[in-house]
Order: C-alpha cells, then structure tokens, then sequence
C-alpha cells in the first residue's frame, strides 16, 4: 500500500491505512532480526507522522540518526519501512556521505540530493549514510533541511522536504558497542549516544527527533538470519534450476556460520557467504547447463564446502 499524499491530515474513514500503520512493527521485525527496541522507536514514530500528529512542525516527516556497528540493520530498516509506507524501495535515495569528504565534492552532492527531492514530489526516503564523513560545511545544509524542511539549489530555487524521511546512519562508536552485545540495551545506547554527541556538531545532533541505536547481532539472532538467507537462497535457486531444491539444514547452517559469524560485522558477512558457498556448489551444473538430479545441497567434509547433488 502506497502513502497517501502528505498533507497528514487523514480522514477518520481512512481504517484501511490506519490497519496498514498498526501492521508496521511485525512487518519491520520479520525483516529485521534482534533489534526489537530500535524497531519499536522506529514505528512509532513513522506511525505519528503519517497519522499527522507532526502537522505543525516545519521540518520533514521523521528525522533519524541510526547508530551502530556495521551489518547490524541501519540500511536495511530504511529500505524495510520504505517499501511498507510507500509501496516500493524506489521511494529510497541513498547518499554515500564519504564520497563528499572533500570540499570540491559539494556542487556533485547538492545536485544528486535536488535530482532525488525533485523526482520524488511526494515524498521519499532521503538516507545519509556514515554522515559523519561529510565535508563540514555541508552540515549547515543539514541543519537547514531539519529546521526549515528546505532546500536551496544552486540556482536559487526552495525546495521543500515536508513529506520525507530522513535518514542520517554511522557507525561511530561502533568498536565499544560490538563487544556489548550483552549488556542491557539502555547502557549500550547512552555509551553510543554519547559518543555521537561528541562527535557531530551539537545542532545537527539537537535537530533530529529520533536518535536510534541498533545492538551487535549475538550468535542466535545470526543463526535465524542464516535460516532466512538460505530459504531465500534455495528458493532462487530452484526458480534457475526448474525444480524444488533440498537441503541438509543442520550442517550447512553450522558450515556457513562458523565461516562467516562476526560480531564487528553483523549479517552482511553472512550474506555473503551464502551467496559465495551455493554459488560455488551450483557452478558446475549451470555451466554445463544441466539440473541436478537428487536436487540436494549437503555440507562435504572432504572439499570443506556444499556438494550440490
């Protein structure tokens, strides 16, 4: 379901999309794994705003600073509820905020962010990842976009960013939090906020509404994450193949977790090495375009790998 144009001022016969609002936090937890707190904030507030409870502020819909270490859900949660509230991930610009290290790198940075407000009229999902990377004086610009909700090309022209949402990520602090996985979340999150505090400039960090810090990924949340990245992995496979694709689960998931289980890294060294270990068991059938009789993945001790049958 798409989100309704943003004047935020919807009519009590709306149930429909006050159903679909009251639906987002399961959405967003079957998408991201253990980080139930970050996720409860994150709804809430994407629920206030679309409900228009936000209506007289000046600046976007929601402003977020997402904290902490690598793999962990930050992006992932951003593309998740974009594509739940505005009914596709398109609805989602992202900016790389190191490759606008260098003051020469401005003009590039403020005509990729006119094109992604202009293209998207009514509304979008505007993410700023590691923000604290960016060249300082693109923090006035910031300031203005969470103050004022605008923003000024270069030739002079107002754009307004009323029905966005913004989204700053880092991972500063992320070192002291990868080994806290086991602390409560209220100590983990003032350590990680402190450490943002210090680092970006205190009126960037006063401006945004919502300061969200995401937990390290203990070994039984990856293990539900490697679950869900091989179901998805066998069902694409299958699609290629033509046929129902089988798997030895309890071996395989122990195979690619003691390759691939990082607590610096989160899901995203998973990730890959689900696609790196059937890719390489499945090669030998595609390449001679041929379809696996048994149809079966089982770890082989002997090659260290997946044998696919």
């Amino acid at each position: 379901m798409a989100l309704p144009a943003h004047d935020h001022r919807l009519p009590d016969t709306d149930r429909q999309w006050r159903a679909h609002l009251s639906d987002l936090e399961f959405y967003l937890e079957q998408r991201i794994r253990g980080q139930r707190q970050a996720v409860r904030r994150v709804t809430q507030a994407l629920q206030a705003s679309a409900l228009g409870l936000n209506a007289g502020s000046a600046g976007p819909s929601a402003s977020f600073l997402f904290l902490g270490p690598t793999g962990v859900g930050k992006t992932e949660t951003a593309k998740a509820f974009t594509e739940y509230l505005f009914g596709s991930r398109a609805s989602l610009e992202m900016l790389f905020m190191n490759e606008y290290a260098a003051a020469t790198r401005t003009p590039e940075f403020l005509s990729r962010l006119e094109v992604a407000i202009a293209r998207n009229p009514r509304g979008a999902t505007l993410v700023f990842d590691e923000i604290e990377k960016a060249h300082p004086q693109l923090i006035d610009l910031f300031l203005s976009l969470l103050d004022e909700g605008l923003f000024t090309t270069a030739s002079g022209e107002r754009l307004a960013v009323k029905p966005f949402y913004l989204v700053l990520t880092s991972n500063l602090g992320s070192g002291d939090l990868a080994k806290m996985e086991s602390v409560p979340h209220a100590t983990m999150e003032r350590v990680a906020l402190d450490v943002a505090r210090q680092s970006l400039r205190p009126e960037l960090f006063a401006r945004i509404t919502e300061h969200i810090v995401f937990r390290p990924l203990d070994l039984e949340v990856q293990k539900q994450i490697v679950d869900e990245l091989i179901v998805r992995k066998l069902e694409g496979l299958s699609r290629y193949f033509g046929r129902r694709l089988t798997i030895a689960r309890g071996p395989v998931a122990a195979f690619l977790l003691r390759l691939a289980y990082n607590k610096n890294q989160g899901a995203r060294m998973l990730r890959q090495e689900v696609e790196r270990q059937f890719n390489r068991a499945c090669l030998p059938w595609a390449l001679r375009n041929e379809v696996p009789p048994e149809g079966h993945f089982d770890y082989d001790s002997g090659h260290a790998g997946l044998l696919l049958r």
